[in-house]
């Protein structure tokens, strides 16, 4: 979403290797507003930063050490929940409705896009709470592979595709 920005100063990132590849996580000033293990390489990541947020991009792994911790220890299958500030103003108003609706699916549970649009009120929302969570920015944090077709079926998944939503409810599911 070109355009939106966040307040405050420059973004800062770090990464770390995951079992599905290198997880590139940034932050602004007031939290965690991105997580990617998409972007092919550290640029391409820092590319992506500067364009959706209109802000600097600054490494800065240290800052960021006690949140990359965390997701090491989901991968390692020592962690259910995330304990981090999120920053969630560069999303719309019907993003974030399910987006917090979303972050609050259990480790190891799944729930429909049904269930999410009735869940925010809007019954029939069922494919606009598809697009929200395709944009979603922070997969696995605010956990949108929790969530499936009516048909039980993975559907799209903006960490990856279906190949990687299905692995991450395989290995939620072992722990």
């Amino acid at each position: 979403m070109p355009g939106r920005t966040l307040s405050g100063e420059s973004i800062l990132y770090g990464g770390l290797d995951s079992p599905l590849g290198r997880v590139w996580l940034a932050s602004s000033p007031a939290g965690i507003c991105a997580l990617s293990w998409t972007s092919q390489d550290e640029n391409s990541f820092c590319e992506w930063l500067h364009r959706r947020f209109a802000r600097e991009v600054q490494p800065n792994a240290r800052t960021l050490r006690p949140y990359l911790q965390q997701i090491s220890e989901y991968f390692q299958g020592r962690r259910t929940r995330f304990d981090m500030p999120l920053n969630l103003e560069a999303v719309s108003a019907f993003d974030l409705l399910v987006l917090r609706r979303t972050a609050r699916i259990p480790f190891g549970k799944t729930v429909t896009y049904g269930e999410i649009a009735k869940g925010i009120g809007r019954p029939k929302a069922s494919r606009a709470v598809g697009g929200a969570l395709g944009r979603n920015p922070l997969p696995l944090i605010i956990p949108c592979h929790r969530v499936l077709t009516s048909q039980g079926k993975p559907g799209g998944f903006s960490g990856g595709g279906p190949a990687v939503k299905q692995w991450l409810l395989r290995f939620e599911k072992a722990v």
